[in-house]
């Protein structure tokens, strides 16, 4: 394996997602070309064909890109008492990287926020085991509802505040 090319190969990768990225911000992706791409990139179009098969392919990997980010980020690896510490971190930084959830959302990819074990485990104490795969698709739906609102309105509403609504829905009613 030749290492120097592939590093090679995903620095130009990078630099194609950094390009999608920021015309995004400004275009629908139907109306991004890959010559413009190239140009701001400045690779060759033999170098977009080498790292992706067509601008939906790099719409892809700029969706794993941002959720890699985000989870680093907010990686629930374990089960937390704390939950709304765990998502106020999660807000903070969506308001820190308002521009590149909004190109997620605009992407129309399935919802950036994923739910963890840690989150399974929980849901699975709250429902006493029944339906939790359910109740986690609600959420989970609900909590990107929510994200993909705040985001449309500028952020606003501060981090602390977009938790506190989480909050009231997390914890459902009888179960504390």
């Amino acid at each position: 394996m030749n290492t120097p090319n592939n590093a090679r190969r995903q620095h130009s990768r990078d630099k194609l997602i950094d390009a999608l990225l920021q015309q995004l911000r400004t275009k629908e992706l139907s109306e991004i070309r890959v010559q413009e791409l190239c140009r701001i990139a400045e690779v060759n179009r033999s170098t977009f064909y080498a790292c992706f098969s067509d601008i939906y392919d790099l719409a892809q990997g700029a969706q794993k890109k941002l959720e890699l980010d985000a989870s680093a980020a907010y990686g629930r690896k374990e089960e937390s008492d704390n939950q709304t510490e765990l998502f106020l971190q999660l807000f903070r930084y969506i308001a820190d990287h308002q521009e590149l959830y909004k190109t997620y959302f605009k992407l129309g990819f399935p919802a950036p926020v994923e739910l963890s074990g840690a989150d399974q485990a929980l849901a699975e104490k709250y429902y006493g085991g029944q339906d939790v795969d359910y109740h986690i698709a609600f959420f989970r739906a609900g909590l990107n509802a929510v994200v993909e609102k705040w985001l449309s309105e500028g952020c606003r509403r501060t981090p602390e505040e977009i938790n506190r609504i989480i909050a009231l829905e997390y914890h459902p009613k009888g179960n504390g």
